[in-house]
């Protein structure tokens, strides 16, 4: 016969991708892939972090036991999160490598910025992190660091928004440009 109308052996239904089984494949892969995301570990920890937090005080004092388990939840998912993201700043030193080779200036400039900001948040997160955990003395960063850390945040997130922009902006000439 023919050889573009050789019968195709037939193949297990759970590989299919359309049964109930294939679907099961494709999401224990996607829960693996996330899994093992340290990022998305960090994120869901945040998310019940602060669930915990507004839980805790939408009850107020209510149900004192719930309320105190409520609290104390969030402070460990905090410091779950600190250790997932400990030294997590030696990556940025990647994204400074990419900064260099990106050839628009003010993209170059901000991605530059964006590093910088982020290494310092980071850094500043595990001073507070290891002290928090004993490997440096109790008080040894002053009262006002951990506070200076949020403002810290505050700046990369403006940053980070500056950057995007720049990005869309790029994205937008070049569909624009290949539809001319």
């Amino acid at each position: 016969g023919c050889r573009h109308h050789r019968p195709r052996a037939a193949r297990p239904v759970s590989d299919r991708g359309l049964s109930p089984a294939g679907m099961d494949v494709r999401i224990l892969t996607l829960s693996i892939r996330l899994q093992s995301s340290v990022e998305f570990r960090e994120k869901l920890l945040k998310a019940l972090q602060y669930l915990c937090k507004l839980a805790a005080g939408e009850l107020g004092s209510s149900l004192p036991t719930v309320v105190s388990r409520l609290e104390e939840t969030s402070k460990a998912c905090s410091g779950a999160r600190r250790m997932f993201v400990l030294f997590r700043w030696i990556k940025y030193t990647m994204d400074m490598r990419e900064a260099e080779n990106e050839p628009q200036d003010t993209l170059r400039a901000l991605m530059r910025a964006e590093a910088v900001c982020a290494i310092g948040v980071d850094v500043m997160q595990d001073l507070v992190t290891l002290e928090k955990i004993g490997v440096l003395p109790k008080r040894t960063l002053p009262p006002w660091f951990e506070r200076a850390g949020g403002i810290a945040e505050v700046l990369l997130a403006s940053v980070q928004l500056l950057a995007g922009y720049q990005r869309v902006r790029r994205a937008t000439r070049a569909l624009e440009g290949s539809h001319k």
